[in-house]
């Protein structure tokens, strides 16, 4: 059963979904503070300000459906129930982790929950997600595949070839790509030609871009925002945004403090996106 089964978002759902984007939140800050502290060893590549793409697709998944991420992925693992314990020690290089504490936080997997792993080499994760969903094809299953990647991979070759190869071999799956408008340090726009993003979405039919509607320094907790429309779209129930200023980006603690949505302000906007009467509390 995925967390959302009926036409129209509950309450319950949509508070599910925040309760994750929290549990994301607070694992990577603490993983970033250990970092920083020299506690914690190798890289760590957090998540914060795209939690809501991540429980929003991963909310429209079953159990047995697969993912498969790349270097910023400990939000997909979370959100797809990999146990937090096991993925903080993973970042540990420690006994009890999901990978034994061999992979650290760049390749977190677990095959158990369809976790097909994160990947540190730009868009090699989309090709992984892509052989999955040809044995899903071959074998004749009932699931879905989902490639997170980031805009960083949009012109390497295996994306495209991957691309292609779904399209015309009409795969289950669909590539989600969290475009934040930058490839490392670079602008993403100022090396890629053309129409770039776009041409490529219509081209396959299968890729989702998740971008910033509202700049607040990422993501955030920003449900409602324009990926919602493309996310949401089967929920039968008009997207509403939590507004916020226009501040630059990327990604600053104090302007996400400034402009974070908060969980009074969330639940009272649910409520009246699907007609239920209540103060948010």
């Amino acid at each position: 059963m995925t967390l959302i089964e009926s036409g129209t978002p509950s309450v319950e759902c949509i508070h599910g979904m925040f309760q994750r984007m929290l549990l994301m939140r607070a694992f990577d800050q603490h993983a970033g503070d250990a970092r920083r502290a020299n506690r914690l060893r190798g890289s760590v590549h957090k998540y914060i300000g795209q939690e809501a793409i991540a429980a929003g697709v991963c909310a429209a998944l079953h159990s047995h459906d697969y993912i498969s991420s790349y270097h910023r992925g400990t939000g997909h693992c979370i959100t797809k129930g990999a146990d937090v314990m096991a993925m903080m020690l993973e970042l540990y290089g420690r006994a009890g982790g999901v990978c034994g504490g061999k992979g650290g936080s760049m390749h977190v997997a677990d095959f158990s929950l369809g976790i097909l792993g994160a990947n540190g080499a730009v868009a090699d994760g989309v090709t992984i997600a892509l052989g999955a969903a040809q044995a899903v094809r071959l074998l004749g299953e009932d699931r879905i595949v989902v490639a997170f990647f980031g805009d960083g991979a949009l012109n390497r070759g295996p994306m495209l070839e991957s691309l292609n190869w779904a399209r015309v071999y009409d795969l289950p799956v669909l590539f989600v790509c969290e475009d934040n408008g930058y490839s490392d340090r670079t602008r993403t726009a100022s090396v890629t030609g053309g129409p770039g993003i776009v041409a490529r979405a219509g081209a396959t039919g299968r890729l989702l871009v998740a971008h910033q509607a509202v700049r607040v320094g990422g993501f955030g907790a920003e449900i409602a925002a324009e990926t919602t429309e493309a996310l949401f779209a089967a929920l039968e129930c008009a997207p509403r945004r939590l507004g916020a200023p226009r501040v630059p980006v990327p990604y600053a603690e104090p302007l996400e403090a400034l402009c974070r949505v908060s969980e009074a302000q969330l639940v009272s906007t649910v409520r009246e996106m699907v007609g239920q009467p209540g103060t948010g509390r």
